[in-house]
C-alpha cells in the first residue's frame, strides 16, 4: 500500500505493452514521453506524448488516438485513465529521449539513434538534483 500512496509506476512489462499498443497505429510514429501511475491496486493512469505523422488531418489523428486507447485497454485491462497527447517529433527536443521510453525500447531489443545509449545514465542526468554538490553528484563540481 505504501508504494501505491507514494505513486508507484506500472511495471516494465506493463510499460512495454502500453508502448507496443500505442505504436501499432500507422499514424503514430512513436511514443515521446510515457508516464504511468497506479491510482489504486487494480487501476493505472497512463499519460503519453505521442509523435504523429506530419500533415495528417485532426480527424485522422483523433481516430488514431482513440484506436490506441482501445489497444491499450485490451493489452492492459487495469489502464483506467488514459491521456494521449499528439505532438510532432523533433529529435533536437529535450524530451525526445525520455529515459522510460528508451528503457522500454532497449528491453524490446530496439534502439533508436536519438535514444540515450544507457537509459539508467540518462535517468540520472534528468534528475534536477543530479550533479549538485551534496546531492550524490560529482564531488569535484
Amino acid at each position: 500500500m505504501k508504494s501505491l500512496l507514494i505513486g508507484e509506476s506500472a511495471s516494465p512489462d506493463v510499460q512495454r505493452a502500453i508502448v507496443a499498443a500505442i505504436e501499432e497505429s500507422p499514424l503514430i510514429e512513436q511514443v515521446i514521453h510515457l508516464r504511468t501511475l497506479h491510482v489504486g491496486p487494480e487501476s493505472v493512469l497512463v499519460a503519453a506524448k505521442v509523435a504523429v505523422r506530419r500533415g495528417e488531418l485532426a480527424e485522422s489523428i483523433a481516430a488514431s488516438i482513440d484506436e490506441a486507447e482501445r489497444r491499450i485497454r485490451a493489452a492492459v485491462p487495469i489502464a483506467g485513465l488514459i491521456y494521449l497527447e499528439p505532438d510532432l517529433y523533433e529529435a533536437a527536443r529535450e524530451d525526445a529521449s525520455d529515459p522510460a521510453v528508451s528503457a522500454v525500447r532497449t528491453a524490446r531489443g530496439e534502439q533508436r539513434p536519438d535514444d540515450p545509449a544507457e537509459p539508467e545514465a540518462a535517468a540520472g542526468a534528468s534528475d534536477p538534483g543530479a550533479g549538485a554538490p551534496g546531492a550524490g553528484g560529482d564531488p569535484r563540481s
